[in-house]
């Protein structure tokens, strides 16, 4: 995916970064594990794990990342553009829990791929605006780090 391919390994991305990243490749493996299952009780089993991992994940950019960059004119677009791929993809996990993966296999399986389509577009998107954004605020990068585990350990207790 476009926006997991930057150098986090490097000074030059921030532990923020890093942390919205990792959530990212956690993301990406659940799609790909639920590509690789056929039982469909573990393919609603992963679903539920997508769902609540991009329920946190959206909750963490909205909470704690866009109001630290909102005072930056430039980044206002993404702020909405952000808000609204997050909107989508929760109309096709609204859509996902209505279906049944063994009763409703085709348009299951359709609103997932919707799903990935809309999480990886909204990362690529992210990996153009709103990394380099964080990147280039290093004076709020290390408070937006802190926050970043501050909601992360706050949500997981």
């Amino acid at each position: 995916m476009d926006g997991n391919s930057s150098n986090c390994g490097t000074e030059s991305c921030s532990s923020a970064v890093k942390l919205l990243k990792d959530d990212q490749i956690a993301l990406t493996k659940l799609f790909s594990e639920f590509e690789q299952v056929e039982d469909y009780k573990k393919k609603e089993e992963i679903v539920s794990a997508i769902s609540m991992a991009l329920s946190s994940y959206f909750a963490l950019e909205a909470d704690v990342v866009y109001p630290a960059l909102v005072d930056k004119a430039a980044f206002s677009q993404a702020v909405c553009a952000g808000a609204e791929s997050h909107h989508q993809a929760k109309l096709i996990l609204d859509q996902l829990q209505r279906l049944t993966a063994d009763i409703d296999a085709s348009a299951y399986e359709q609103a997932v791929q919707d799903l990935r389509a809309k999480v990886q577009k909204h990362f690529a998107d992210e990996g153009q605006a709103l990394f380099p954004a964080i990147d280039k605020c290093s004076e709020k990068a290390e408070e937006l780090n802190q926050k970043l585990k501050q909601f992360k350990a706050e949500r997981s207790t």
